[in-house]
């Protein structure tokens, strides 16, 4: 598990468009997904269907903000070079700053929780130091490879910004409006992280306990051969 997580991290340093750049983050992102799968335990089974509402809430939110920004560049798209700023880039700015910190996994969104429910359920594992060294270290790469695209793409200006066509804030108001609401879940999984995570415990209980789905089959099945059906 932590062979993607590892790629993926290094993958995000080195990409050169926000398309690669957000694919790579996922592939972290679901390294990090497998090694608290692959604990096996309650505790690990928690943090892992945590954290896959907090990677799914934050892969989609930066996919549809790759287009909504390489539409708006021009010419440039989304490579990671300098290009004339765009109308509105403060909006779509402030919604990839933060997605991409809840990708990477800072406080205070959820991505930074998930990661703490992962690194605390591989505590007491044989291969905590690998897990935790892997993690922490991906997590920094991965802080440096967004913060680089961010400055690129919303600090660095190549020429005056272009004219805005009449008709383009109502085009882009739907997806804008969704990648919105997806980071806004991103921030309540955050602030009902309690909840959530009673819920998560419940289902990793449940999905460990075999004798209970047992006895609920078979239970099923004498009941219906005594009443003929």
């Amino acid at each position: 598990a932590v062979v993607p997580l590892a790629i993926g991290a290094v993958g995000v340093l080195a990409s050169r468009t926000l398309l690669d750049l957000v694919c790579f983050s996922v592939v972290a992102s679901m390294g990090t997904l497998m090694i608290a799968l692959g604990l096996f335990d309650e505790v690990g089974i928690a943090a892992a269907l945590y954290y896959l509402l907090h990677s799914t809430l934050a892969g989609a939110a930066l996919f549809l903000l790759v287009d909504l920004i390489a539409v708006r560049r021009g010419r440039a798209r989304d490579r990671l070079n300098a290009a004339p700023p765009f109308p509105r880039d403060y909006v779509y700015g402030g919604l990839f700053f933060l997605a991409a910190i809840a990708m990477v996994g800072l406080p205070p969104l959820s991505g930074f929780l998930g990661k703490l429910l992962v690194l605390d359920a591989a505590r007491e594992t044989a291969h905590a130091g690998v897990i935790w060294a892997t993690v922490l270290g991906g997590s920094f790469l991965m802080l440096v490879g967004f913060s680089r695209a961010g400055s690129v793409l919303f600090w660095k200006s190549a020429a005056q910004p272009p004219q805005e066509e009449e008709d383009e804030p109502r085009r882009r108001m739907l997806p804008t409006m969704a990648a919105s609401a997806l980071i806004a879940g991103m921030v309540l999984l955050s602030v009902f992280a309690g909840p959530v995570s009673h819920a998560v415990t419940a289902t990793a209980q449940q999905a460990l306990d075999t004798r209970a789905y047992v006895e609920a089959v078979l239970g099923s099945i004498k009941t219906a051969r005594a009443t003929g059906l």
